[in-house]
């Protein structure tokens, strides 16, 4: 009876760990070991750290995706949706189009996002949606909040290894 009830456990452990997996994000390539997710990534250019972008950004054309990069600091974490990239204390959100692709939510370690930046005001609403999804306190959102996205078209992560 007892030998049952441990198969039956590891069996059920190997189903779940079997459901995690099919439905973690795969990368769509590796580029110098590394992840990439949404659309493949050409090598080439250096990308811009984040902070020097921000304090740059009326000189950058925003319409034109470019490559910037930080590390990652928080992730959705209901799909892995989105994620805030970080460089010298400051952040931007990154989000993947319209849920166009998503991220591993355990993602940590730099990365390179190629994307374009802009300012935005988002609701308290969505605000709160988004404090609750990073895993924070929708309690302490008050009122619209201003910040800076990334519209990604590709993000390539260098895993804390």
């Amino acid at each position: 009876m007892r030998k049952t009830a441990i198969h039956a456990a590891l069996l059920l452990g190997l189903l779940i760990s079997a459901t995690a997996l099919a439905d973690a994000p795969t990368p769509v390539q590796y580029l110098g070991g590394h992840a990439v997710y949404g659309e493949p990534m050409a090598p080439g250019g250096a990308p811009l750290p984040l902070a020097q972008v921000l304090a740059r950004y009326e000189s950058f054309d925003a319409s034109k995706p470019m490559l910037v990069s930080g590390k990652i600091g928080k992730v959705c974490q209901k799909q892995g949706c989105w994620m805030m990239l970080t460089d010298e204390g400051i952040g931007a959100r990154v989000r993947f189009g319209d849920h166009a692709f998503a991220i591993p939510t355990d993602s940590s370690g730099k990365a390179v996002v190629l994307g374009a930046l802009r300012a935005v005001e988002m609701s308290e609403r969505d605000a709160k949606h988004m404090a609750a999804d990073g895993g924070g306190d929708p309690r302490s959102v008050k009122g619209p909040q201003q910040e800076w996205e990334l519209m990604a078209t590709s993000v390539l992560i260098m895993a804390d290894r």
